[in-house]
């Protein structure tokens, strides 16, 4: 089963980049059409043949290989003018009057007028916006490893580089306006309930500590009325007389800085409403 998934993994990948590995090597292109023939193979591999093509320099004859390559899922639908348009355009290509934006933008012409399933996935009709969002995707291939808040904080900074140039063009002349609109309000409505998810998570912590103090001072003065008690039965028993003023002595003290602190935060609001 997995092998099959494996094949059928290669075999998209392959479809979707096989004229842009042309356009930069036809021998690679030969080794992966050999490759794919075997009977296991893995897109790990088809990948890494694909980045190795891509690094290698395009060459102007080559890129007319694979341009010709395409024009054979429109010949026998265009018309002569568009037959003559289009080789002339390859002409002027190959002696470098002219740009491979220009060939990728005459075909898409062709595209929108002749339809084809298979060349709308190419990579090498989608340009220099395939390359400029692959790379920034490169960085951010890891980002569901990461932990909660590290995985976050990432695919925030990668919609905020999506929303810049040279990405924002990108983004929108590979159709990707949709897609990005619809993860940017997923983690939108993610912020939403995660900060209410934290205040609700405080909300208890507080109910919580409530709860804890008020039992606290139940023991409290239970054990303060043990204590006085004591004293007063057992008045010759030095040590229940030092605990009981200790205690006492710990009292006043907190009753002190409680007020102190009361009376600060009620000197600081006199200061803002004054202010």
């Amino acid at each position: 089963m997995e092998t099959n998934n494996q094949r059928a993994l290669c075999q998209q990948l392959w479809a979707e980049n096989k004229y842009l590995v042309l356009s930069h090597s036809s021998n690679i292109y030969k080794d992966i059409r050999q490759y794919l023939k075997k009977e296991v193979v893995e897109v790990s591999q088809v990948q890494e043949m694909i980045d190795r093509a891509c690094q290698i320099p395009e060459h102007r004859g080559q890129v007319c290989n694979a341009f010709q390559h395409i024009w054979g899922y429109f010949k026998k639908q265009a018309s002569l003018d568009e037959s003559r348009d289009y080789m002339l355009l390859l002409d002027r290509y190959r002696f470098g009057q002219a740009s491979k934006q220009d060939l990728i933008a005459k075909t898409r012409d062709l595209l929108e007028r002749y339809p084809n399933t298979y060349l709308q996935h190419s990579t090498l009709l989608k340009g220099d916006s395939h390359e400029t969002l692959k790379s920034v995707f490169a960085k951010y291939k890891d980002i569901t490893k990461h932990s909660n808040d590290v995985e976050t904080a990432e695919v925030k900074s990668l919609l905020k580089t999506l929303s810049e140039e040279p990405c924002q063009t990108a983004v929108t002349s590979l159709g990707l306006t949709p897609m990005l609109q619809s993860v940017t309000s997923a983690q939108e409505e993610y912020d939403q309930v995660e900060s209410q998810a934290r205040a609700h998570k405080s909300a208890k912590e507080v109910g919580k500590t409530k709860q804890v103090r008020t039992e606290l001072t139940s023991i409290y003065d239970l054990f303060m009325r043990y204590t006085v008690a004591s004293v007063e039965a057992y008045p010759e028993k030095e040590h229940l007389t030092k605990l009981f003023k200790d205690l006492n002595t710990i009292r006043d003290s907190k009753r002190r800085l409680t007020g102190s602190s009361k009376k600060k935060v009620k000197a600081e609001e006199t200061t803002q409403v004054a202010g």
